[in-house]
């Protein structure tokens, strides 16, 4: 309820008085004097200006009531007295309700201003809790950091230790050894140089990663051709496939649409794939494909191999997980590719994960978005033009029953910009053109003399040339 009603209603029994002492004796009325109790009653409730006014119609109330009347009033002094006495109560009354009205008007402030402090209270505190649960948050985030760095440190010291223990020990072993054989020496330099190789892996995969987490990694952001990445993988990793006698296939719509992303990034994802594909499956297919999935383009990777446990579906994107450490003979590695892979698509808003059933071979996907239009750029269309012209060269097949010696050779080719494939026999090397028609041919002299004439009559009539060569690694004292 308003204070107007409220004026209204209190004002009521000041407004009956005046006409009920009209009809009980109007100025000699005995109900006048119930005046002095209400007005002071009266001035708990309503305003000062409307206490003022009842006040004052009552004081004007007798004597105009007496002259109404015709009563003769009995004795002047006292009336004038009694007069003046309602007069000065309703001064009085008017005191009194502005010291209430002025105090609960400072009441009201007070709980206005109370209420007010109460809720700028709740606030801060509801920020000092938010707060609190950011700090806390942020402590357990530091906590889970620290535990990751001493663990990630641990893992890195543990991976260097191994390769350079390695060839500290095999090259202490050559240089303190006088009698030792040319067959062991060779041995030891290939050790060597294979852990040489690993290091090497480790150091740039680690930095790889190190630049992903700090976000320093600079992506070269492009419409890119996925049809164009596909056969970039394939040209990549197909040597070693065929080496392992696998067959790798592509399956990709040439009207696929283009992607928004780093093409040297989506290579090295790609690749890193293919080559696990490649490294855990013994027999059987790879297959390597893309597909449009609504604002993305989905690449997979499929393979034959032995497939994977279901607990290891997530842990395989972990730093340093490798599954030859929960499974004997597998072949090892640096436990990175799959968590780099991973953070690169995700830098590009995409997602990746595995499909796989034990004993039928594992799925890998990933999905980059779509080039906004889907319209090639020049300078993705420049760099496809490249690419054509540089497939019109086949690789070259290094043959040489010594690892070492083919390994030497393909590197110092592969240093020239050559592709190169590698056999171990002229019989494997027959096999390996079944598949793939290299552009020239370097092999060793070879003790299985069926095959290799049985090659070099094959070379002749495919007009592919050979160069014979005769490599000698040894030590000079």
């Amino acid at each position: 309820m308003d204070r107007r009603k409220k004026a209204f209603l209190y004002s009521l029994p000041m407004v009956s008085l005046l006409p009920l002492c009209l009809f009980t004796g109007g100025p000699e009325s005995p109900f006048r004097f119930v005046f002095f109790p209400l007005i002071l009653v009266l001035s708990r409730q309503l305003a000062p200006n409307v206490l003022f006014v009842a006040g004052l119609a009552a004081t004007l109330f007798f004597p105009i009531l007496s002259l109404f009347t015709r009563q003769p009033i009995p004795d002047m002094p006292v009336f004038l007295a009694e007069i003046s006495a309602y007069f000065l109560t309703s001064l009085a009354a008017v005191h009194v309700s502005r010291s209430i009205s002025r105090e609960r008007d400072r009441y009201e402030n007070a709980i206005s201003t109370f209420h007010s402090l109460s809720d700028a209270l709740n606030y801060k505190n509801m920020n000092l809790q938010t707060t609190l649960d950011a700090l806390s948050e942020a402590h357990k985030k530091l906590q889970e950091y620290d535990k990751n760095k001493t663990t990630f440190l641990s893992n890195v010291s543990h991976e260097l230790r191994t390769p350079l223990s390695s060839i500290r020990s095999y090259s202490e072993i050559l240089l303190n050894y006088d009698d030792i054989d040319n067959d062991t020496s060779k041995e030891f330099i290939q050790i060597i140089n294979m852990e040489s190789e690993r290091l090497s892996t480790l150091v740039n995969e680690v930095l790889d990663l190190m630049k992903i987490e700090a976000g320093k990694v600079e992506l070269n952001m492009s419409t890119v051709n996925p049809a164009r990445l596909l056969e970039e993988g394939e040209k990549i990793v197909k040597p070693m496939a065929i080496e392992k006698g696998l067959s790798l296939e592509v399956e990709v719509d040439r009207d696929i649409p283009y992607i928004h992303g780093d093409r040297n990034q989506m290579i090295q994802v790609i690749v890193n794939l293919l080559n696990n594909a490649v490294k855990f499956t013994s027999e059987g297919s790879i297959t390597l494909g893309a597909r449009l999935q609504g604002d993305f383009v989905e690449f997979y990777v499929a393979d034959t191999g032995e497939g994977i446990f279901p607990e290891e579906k997530e842990a395989i994107f972990d730093e340093f997980y490798r599954i030859s450490d929960v499974v004997l003979h597998r072949p090892k590695g640096s436990g990175l590719g799959l968590s780099i892979s991973k953070r690169i698509v995700e830098f590009h808003g995409g997602k990746i994960w595995v499909e796989s059933e034990l004993g039928r071979g594992s799925r890998f996907f990933f999905t980059i978005p779509l080039a906004p239009g889907n319209e090639p750029s020049r300078k993705e269309e420049t760099r496809t033009t490249d690419i054509h012209v540089n497939a019109i060269y086949r690789p070259i097949l290094v043959i040489a029953n010594d690892i070492t010696i083919r390994r030497a050779l393909r590197k110092k080719l592969e240093e020239l910009g050559y592709q190169t494939l590698g056999a171990d026999t002229p019989g494997r090397a027959l096999q390996i053109t079944r598949s793939m028609k290299p552009g020239l041919i370097v092999l060793d002299v070879s003790d299985d003399w069926d095959n290799f004439f049985e090659l070099l009559r094959w070379a002749k009539s495919s007009q592919i040339r050979s160069i014979l060569v005769s490599l000698h690694i040894y030590n000079s004292k």
